[in-house]
């Protein structure tokens, strides 16, 4: 019986140095991955060999990484902190600056020139930036222009 669970225990491990390959992975995002295919020990103690071996990299690295990509898809911190909270990583802090340029570029994009919003695509510049993540006061900044 102990050669079964170590063998069940290897595969998951397996399993695991595979996603690992393909892209990095928070031990949350592991745990829910693997949890489908194996006991709950054998994904413990996978998780364990990984991290003993040091092939899991820490949170807050994980966290800088995803939060970059997302960075670069142009999303905002509200948008990041969720994703990352859904991956189990801890939050990334706000920089103002960058999240007001980030803005102004899909502002820029989506309806050229902002001096030429009228109300209605102003409403609607609104709506599209909240839902991709900004904040209420960086958003009233870039389509009112206050600096």
């Amino acid at each position: 019986m102990d050669s079964s669970k170590s063998s069940k225990s290897d595969k998951a491990y397996n399993s695991l140095v595979r996603m690992l390959y393909r892209r990095d992975h928070s031990v949350l995002e592991l745990k829910n991955k693997l949890t489908q295919w194996y006991t709950d020990e054998a994904v413990r103690d996978a998780i364990q060999r990984a991290q003993d071996r040091e092939y899991i990299k820490e949170p807050e690295f994980l966290s800088k990484q995803f939060g970059e990509a997302l960075h670069r898809k142009e999303k905002g911190i509200y948008y990041i902190n969720n994703a990352l909270k859904k991956k189990g990583l801890p939050p990334l802090p706000t920089d103002p600056d960058r999240e007001l340029s980030k803005c102004r570029e899909l502002l820029q994009k989506k309806y050229g020139d902002q001096e030429n919003l009228t109300t209605p695509l102003r409403v609607k510049a609104f709506r599209y930036l909240t839902s991709r993540g900004f904040d209420s006061e960086t958003i009233n900044k870039a389509i009112h222009n206050k600096f």
